[in-house]
């Protein structure tokens, strides 16, 4: 929680790497909330755009496991 924190208010600019695994964590806050599927499908199309964003990727090729273990 403090790592958040401290990006958000420190003055550096962020890479594209830690934005992403900012994007992740929130993620899998999220994820442990229990989320409806909607939301999950929702997730993963996000993911997948972010993911083709900075990789070019056979989307054919591509399996997102989004799994909630209890």
């Amino acid at each position: 929680m403090l790592d958040i924190l401290n990006k958000i208010f420190t003055k550096e600019a962020m890479s594209s790497k830690d934005i992403a695994k900012e994007r992740l964590r929130l993620v899998i806050v999220h994820d442990r909330a229990s989320v409806s599927s909607e939301f999950i499908n929702l997730l993963k199309e996000d993911l997948i755009r972010v993911i083709r964003k900075y990789l070019d990727i056979d989307e054919d090729q591509l399996i997102v496991n989004l799994e909630n273990e209890e």
